[in-house]
């Protein structure tokens, strides 16, 4: 087994299965490549992004051009969250991040779930 210096500068052992595939020759996670892929394919399903883009398309004569506006667009905001992921991961331990993103999402679903949370809603019935 090699030693390999994909992982953010520190040495990791290669996995057997990986060692002379692809995988192993392009240092890409292909496991970690379909999670993210799936991940947020599903999380932008409805989002209002995608609704966004479906306004301005409908609305207009060029949807290659409303396609190639919201595919940039997501690629810079993935970019962008890629980066601030990677500068945490250098600042702050990996439990301590699990921990801050499990407290947010909960927060948010308590929010979403609580009766009389939704934006606008002036409290009556």
């Amino acid at each position: 087994m090699g030693r390999d210096r994909c992982n953010h500068g520190k040495p990791t052992r290669r996995n057997e299965k990986t060692v002379g595939s692809v995988a192993g020759i392009l240092g890409m996670d292909w496991n970690l490549l379909g999670l993210a892929f799936v991940t947020v394919f599903v999380s932008e399903l409805g989002d209002k992004s995608q609704l966004a883009a479906i306004a301005l398309s409908g609305g207009s004569q060029s949807p290659r051009g409303v396609f190639l506006g919201a595919t940039a667009a997501l690629l810079l905001a993935s970019v962008l969250g890629v980066l601030l992921g990677e500068g945490t991961a250098h600042l702050l331990p990996a439990k301590f991040v699990k921990i801050v993103a499990a407290i947010g999402f909960a927060i948010m679903a308590v929010r979403l779930l609580w009766p009389g949370s939704e934006a606008g809603d002036d409290g009556q019935a």
